[in-house]
């Protein structure tokens, strides 16, 4: 490259002022004297290659396909890369985008194919004048309403290739698309056989797809970019024809990050030609988050791609218990759940004849109506005329050390070559270790449930493969294997009532009890553990006596129905030490105390208190029952309460008074007797002179009547 300054004039400066005094020369020499003046072909001609600088196409991107599918391409479909059925010529390289069958060289499979090849975003120079897609095509199918192949820019049509016939050959095909100037333009190259039929024909081979842009001044200098870099008024380390100021400078040092990587001055630990210091770093330890990941600096049990402790720091995922540990991952559950109902998944991979599909499905139904199936869709075999081989592989699953079981289970409809074990292989596989032989097992022509246990691959993170090999051409009429509702499950030592929270975290926010405080919620201890059912482990019932038992489930004496056995109540609560709770004890004046241990008086001592048998019982309203009153005739009635003849009014019946004081005989105490003398001797009673035989002591006589 001829540079129109003289590099003596630059050998006394430090290497690092050079580029600088390069841009400033360069930039000068082209606004000052012109690019006549500095020699060059034409006023417009920069660079010396006899085209105007405004008219020069310069690449924005391009791809060959040498180095196999780019990750940031993708392809489904019958579309892959390869070298086979190349057309005559050569486009660039050996290697290039085939949507066909490479050992037939057709795109032949039985039933309707379509596919597409998608590039990434690809940004056009908002700058430029205009841009233009270029690419070497090979087309041979029916043309016209079938085996169409379409190219479309931000799913707009911009190229009907099959519109123009076969092309046996390579043919370098050219579409504009300034319409896209300043946008970001997603290619897709799309093939649709539109039915089953006449589908013999190669297909469509695609290769060094180029995105070229015209008249490009990605710094608004008025100067074409080309110009710039050629004249050294703009650096251009990584040689790419744009200016280093136009690139992205993520870490605004001046010089384009992928230069940085480059020439070392920044490290790019991960390879994505970003400076490592422009990377996300969320915790900041100077390491790109993916790096920590890949080197195992951080962990990732949840498998979002981002550092655990970034994950709770920034509450990304919840950490009950502040352990730095996502909670997410320190319980388990549904860890993997798929049905294909929307095709298949991006976290999905899949080769071979391995695609999601309603077609050829079992009579009955797993979940859904869309599977996995190995197999050609217009037929229902994984008859190609080839062998056939395909791996269906499922993302990645984190199985945590707290774990305590894990299972694989999924839906499975299988038929092949099953009684020959080396042929029509259904194996499924985790980290490359076999665990199902599908195919040895009967063929399945309907939906059977397969179930395998994970529990050895617990602390580890697994990869399920579902892999089908004919391993040979012959025999391949079969159905195939379809599979469907994928599912991981797992139990957690530290989930017990698998409700997605750890069991610290139930106990520490209320969530769940722990009566017992071994750090298990009493709602994960009730099997064979709660005899009265009131969700609380039997440990933490009461149990007054301490056998073991709750007091609530043994066969007791609760004489107050209080739940407790009476054994358990009689310490201050005995007062008769006879084993019965006062409060079931006979308390007839109801004021708090056994009958039998009241102080008050009993005058009958049969162990009820006088003011209890008082009702009926106390004919003389003394407060004493009768039966413990003055009854000197024991007729059963109180003296005081009878009707009776009491002639010295001592309220004692005179009946009761005769024993030894009814010296007559007469039932008549004898000091109610007529004592005339008042002796104190009745007056019949008495050795008397009595002369006229009356009964009356004369001496009582002579008053008045003793002359």
């Amino acid at each position: 490259m001829n540079r129109h300054y003289s590099p003596g004039v630059l050998s006394f400066l430090p290497d690092n002022l050079k580029p600088q005094l390069r841009h400033v020369a360069g930039a000068l020499a082209v606004l000052l004297v012109g690019p006549a003046a500095l020699g060059l072909p034409g006023v417009s001609d920069c660079n010396g290659n006899s085209v105007d600088d405004d008219q020069e196409w310069v690449p924005v991107y391009s791809e060959s396909f040498e180095s196999g599918l780019p990750a940031t391409w993708s392809a489904d479909g019958l579309w892959h890369v390869t070298d086979q059925c190349a057309p005559p010529s050569t486009c660039d390289g050996t290697s290039f985008a085939y949507f066909g069958i490479d050992g037939d060289c057709d795109f032949d499979t039985g039933s309707t194919v379509v596919g597409t090849l998608t590039s990434p975003a690809i940004t056009v120079p908002a700058t430029a004048a205009a841009a233009e897609l270029v690419f070497c095509s090979s087309y041979d199918g029916e043309g016209g309403e079938f085996d169409r192949a379409t190219v479309y820019a931000n799913g707009t049509p911009v190229d009907v290739v099959s519109d123009d016939g076969i092309q046996v050959d390579w043919v370098t095909r050219t579409v504009d698309l300034s319409a896209f100037i300043g946008q970001q333009v997603t290619l897709e190259f799309e093939f649709d056989s539109r039915d089953f039929l006449f589908n013999i024909n190669r297909g469509w081979q695609v290769d060094r797809v180029r995105l070229n842009a015209r008249d490009i001044d990605c710094n608004s200098n008025g100067i074409p970019d080309i110009c710039d870099v050629f004249t050294g008024a703009s650096n251009d380390c990584n040689s790419n024809g744009v200016p280093d100021e136009c690139e992205p400078d993520c870490n605004s040092n001046g010089s384009p990050d992928d230069c940085d990587v480059s020439s070392a001055i920044s490290a790019d630990c991960n390879s994505n030609g970003v400076p490592d210091e422009c990377d996300t770093d969320c915790n900041s330890n100077g390491i790109p988050d993916d790096c920590d990941l890949s080197s195992f600096t951080s962990l990732d049990c949840n498998d979002n791609g981002v550092p655990d402790e970034c994950d709770t720091l920034l509450g990304t995922s919840p950490d009950c218990n502040s352990n730095s540990i996502p909670d997410e991952c320190e319980v388990a559950g549904l860890l993997l759940d798929e049905s294909f109902e929307m095709g298949l998944p991006a976290d999905w991979s899949a080769t071979g004849l391995w695609h999601v599909t309603d077609q050829c499905s079992p009579v009955s139904t797993c979940e859904g109506s869309f599977h996995a199936y190995f197999g050609q869709d217009g037929d229902c075999t994984f008859d190609t005329g080839t062998a056939e081989a395909g791996v269906l592989v499922a993302p990645t699953v984190t199985l945590q050390p707290s774990f305590l079981s894990a299972q694989l289970e999924f839906c499975s409809a299988h038929e092949g070559e099953s009684s020959m074990e080396v042929f029509d292989m259904a194996v499924v596989t985790i980290n490359g270790i076999a665990v199902d032989l599908v195919s040895n097992d009967p063929n399945q022509l309907d939906w059977q449930t397969r179930t395998v246990d994970l529990s050895s691959f617990i602390g580890q993170e697994v990869v399920v493969q579902f892999e089908f090999d004919s391993l040979d051409q012959f025999n391949n009429d079969y159905l195939g294997w379809q599979i469907d509702r994928v599912q991981i499950t797992a139990t957690s030592a530290l989930d017990c009532n698998q409700n997605d929270v750890t069991d610290e975290c139930d106990i520490s926010s209320g969530t769940s009890q722990d009566c017992n405080s071994n750090g298990i919620p009493d709602d994960c201890e009730l099997v064979g553990n709660d005899c009265d059912s009131n969700n609380v482990p039997d440990e933490c019932d009461a149990d007054c006596n301490s056998n073991g038992t709750p007091d609530a489930c043994e066969a007791i004496t609760d004489c107050n129905s209080n739940s407790i056995p009476d054994e358990c109540e009689l310490i201050g609560n005995d007062c008769n030490s006879n084993n019965i709770p006062d409060d079931c004890e006979t308390d007839c004046n109801s004021n708090g105390t056994p009958d039998e241990c009241e102080s008050g008086p009993d005058c009958n001592s049969n162990g009820v208190p006088d003011d209890c048998e008082l009702t009926g019982n106390d004919c003389n309203s003394n407060n004493i029952p009768d039966e413990c009153d003055t009854d000197c005739n024991s007729n059963g009635t109180p003296d005081d309460c009878e009707s009776i003849t009491d002639c010295n009014s001592n309220s004692i019946p005179d009946e009761c008074e005769l024993t030894g004081n009814d010296c007559n005989s007469n039932s008549i105490p004898d000091e109610c007797d007529t004592d005339c003398n008042s002796n104190g001797t009745p007056d019949d009673c008495e050795s008397i002179t009595d002369c006229n035989s009356n009964s009356i002591p004369d001496e009582c006589e002579l008053a008045g009547n003793d002359c």
